[in-house]
């Protein structure tokens, strides 16, 4: 199986392109430049994909350091939410084989990743891929709509055509949308430290990677407005940015406040002493190989059901420290 080293200091946008491509490839997960210039050493992936604004090394200087480090031969993607086609050519001028917009429909992201290895295996890895043209699928939208909450579906602040579109399903959407309430408190507690210590340039990354995850699951307003703020970051505008900021945040927390639902929750069942005791030695079996796929599942498996506080607390701890590739805090939790 052919592995696939994917780039993104956005979390949500690991997990959704791994996501994508798990049934076909191995996929290798960085959140740095520097994570992964080690990991492609380690692991020698057939292919790699990169965000292109990401802090301390961007996916430019990530592509540079792989050619000066013997990665000129492997195949090389850029993903970016950039509007305009700057990015795309200069993409293309350090030999990228494509170029792909965020976000990007699974099935599109699996067909070009396709096309890319398969030009690779005939010596023609930078000619770019041609890219996919879809009729949108109108019954299969109305289909996948009557699988979500109403409350999701009729309210004004979701577009949810533009977030089946780009989850393929409803169940995947549910699951973007999951992550994407996980990851909001630290989206925001990281944005209010950028804004008050006036540091523009990690703003900006932020703002950036939020408009893709926020038309991902479909809240464009939210969307629109991280892509003006982006647009004033990068041209140092601190005078919009210190004007919008604040009802930027408060549309934020409009969306945690719908997406968490504030519904009653079901009653968990409890769970068995035995079946908790199995799963926790498996849970510590699967962190010391550090397989994202079975944390995850072994995980999603033991919140389904009423745990002891402390047992919760941990999960609730392990399932953060996941979704940042944080595997040093998700060993000391186990281990403790």
């Amino acid at each position: 199986m052919k592995k696939i080293l994917i780039v993104d200091d956005e979390p949500m946008m690991l997990k959704i392109s791994a996501r994508a491509l798990k049934d076909h490839y191995e996929t290798i997960l960085a959140s740095t430049g520097s994570e992964a210039l080690e990991l492609f050493a380690k692991d020698k992936p057939d292919l790699v994909i990169s965000d292109i604004k990401m802090p301390e090394m961007s996916g430019y200087e990530l592509k540079k350091a792989l050619k000066e480090n013997g990665g000129d031969n492997v195949p090389f993607i850029f993903m970016s939410a950039d509007e305009n086609d700057e990015s795309e050519d200069i993409g293309r001028e350090l030999g990228a084989a494509d170029f792909i917009r965020k976000p990007a429909k699974a099935d599109v992201l699996l067909e070009r990743v396709g096309i890319v290895l398969e030009r690779a295996v005939w010596g023609e890895i930078n000619k770019p891929a041609e890219k996919a043209c879809e009729d949108p699928e109108v019954a299969r939208l109305k289909s996948e709509k009557t699988k979500l909450p109403e409350w999701i579906v009729n309210s004004p602040l979701m577009d949810i055509n533009e977030g089946l579109d780009k989850s393929e399903t409803a169940k995947d959407l549910l699951s973007s949308i999951k992550v994407f309430i996980e990851h909001s408190h630290g989206n925001i507690e990281e944005l209010e430290r950028c804004y008050r210590e006036g540091d523009i340039t990690n703003y900006t990354i932020k703002v950036h990677a939020l408009k893709s995850t926020s038309r991902m699951i479909g809240a464009m307003i939210l969307s629109a407005m991280a892509a003006a703020l982006e647009r004033a970051g990068n041209a140092n505008n601190e005078h919009y940015i210190r004007q919008e900021h604040k009802p930027f945040i408060d549309e934020y927390c409009k969306y945690i406040t719908l997406l968490k639902g504030d519904k009653e929750e079901a009653i968990k069942e409890e769970i068995e002493e035995s079946v908790l005791k199995d799963t926790l030695m498996a849970l510590k079996e699967y962190s010391d190989a550090e397989d994202f796929s079975l944390v995850e599942d072994a995980v999603e498996f033991l919140s389904k059901y009423s745990l002891p506080a402390d047992i919760e607390k941990k999960i609730e701890d392990i399932k953060l420290s996941l979704n940042k590739l944080d595997w040093d805090a998700i060993h000391g939790m186990i281990d403790m």
